[in-house]
């Protein structure tokens, strides 16, 4: 039986081919999280919740949950120009965290960076 060698053209890409299938798997959520928590659903281009509450003094988790299919999502929480948390892009369906904080009592903003639109309000408070 004779072994022939595989064209380097022909390496690189079922290489490359893998290396994408290995980007689509989601990531898991840690369920234990000690702190306070919050999941946002991103559907049919907007959040599910224009305005979520979170406790102060704790650290803080917000989940996007990308219902989506097809469509990437990120997170970002923000205040003016200063960034709190900033998640990578999940396509959906398929979820993403944020951890932040803790954060004094206030009014801060989330935003999907990838479609502007999409924004929303975080109320943190005892």
């Amino acid at each position: 039986m004779r072994i022939r060698p595989i064209p380097v053209g022909m390496l690189v890409t079922c290489i490359a081919l893998a290396l994408v299938g290995c980007g689509s798997a989601a990531p898991t959520i840690n369920p234990s999280f000690a702190g306070g928590s919050v999941t946002v659903e991103a559907i049919g281009l907007q959040f599910s919740e224009t305005i979520v509450n979170l406790p102060t003094g704790v650290p803080l988790r917000m989940i996007l949950d990308n219902k989506d299919a097809g469509v990437p999502h990120d997170l970002r929480v923000f205040e003016g120009d200063t960034e709190y948390a900033k998640s990578a892009p999940v396509t959906g369906p398929g979820q993403v965290e944020v951890r932040f904080g803790p954060l004094p009592a206030g009014r801060y903003q989330f935003q999907c960076d990838i479609h502007p639109a999409m924004l929303g309000t975080v109320v943190v408070g005892p």
